[in-house]
C-alpha cells in the first residue's frame, strides 16, 4: 500500500496543520514543549485551535519585545552568571543599533530570515565585534528563537 503524502498549511515558526488521515486533521505548535492536538474533523477546526493557542501566549511583534519576553522567563531556570551574560549579550548586539542601521531588535518576527541574521552579523563584524562577540550573539539569538 502506498504511503499517503500529507497535505500541510504552513507558516514559519507559527505552527501547522496537517491531515495525518483521510478526513482527519491535527495541529501542531513548535518547539520541544510545543503542544499537538489531533483528531479535528475540519481544516478549519484545526486552524482555529491553532489560532486560539497562539493568542493565549500572546506573541511578541518584533524580536526586541520577544527578547524582552525570553530573558523575563529565562531569570529564574538560567544560573545567574549565565543570564547576565545574556542580558549584556542583548544589550550590546541585538538591541543596539549599528549605524546607519536599526537595531536587530526593531525587526519584525514575521520578517526575520536567515538572510537577516546574516547580514546582522556582518554588520556586527564590520562594527569591530570579536569572532567571540559575533558567536556569542548568535547562541543568544539562536536560543531565544528557539522557544
Amino acid at each position: 500500500m502506498a504511503k499517503r503524502k500529507k497535505k500541510t498549511r504552513r507558516s514559519p515558526g507559527l505552527g501547522q496543520v496537517v491531515e495525518y488521515l483521510p478526513g482527519r486533521w491535527q495541529a501542531r505548535l513548535p518547539g520541544r514543549g510545543g503542544a499537538t492536538k489531533g483528531g479535528f474533523p475540519t481544516r478549519a477546526a484545526a486552524q482555529a485551535w491553532l489560532d486560539a493557542r497562539r493568542a493565549a501566549h500572546g506573541p511578541a511583534a518584533t524580536l526586541g519585545e520577544w527578547v524582552t519576553e525570553w530573558l523575563g522567563n529565562r531569570a529564574g531556570t538560567a544560573a545567574p552568571k549565565t543570564h547576565a551574560r545574556d542580558v549584556e549579550v542583548v544589550d550590546t548586539c541585538v538591541r543596539a543599533a549599528i549605524p546607519p542601521h536599526r537595531p536587530l531588535a526593531d525587526a519584525r518576527l514575521s520578517d526575520l530570515t536567515a538572510e537577516v541574521v546574516n547580514r546582522w552579523l556582518a554588520r556586527l563584524h564590520a562594527a569591530g565585534r570579536s569572532a567571540d562577540q559575533r558567536h556569542r550573539a548568535w547562541q543568544v539569538l539562536r536560543k531565544c528563537l528557539r522557544k
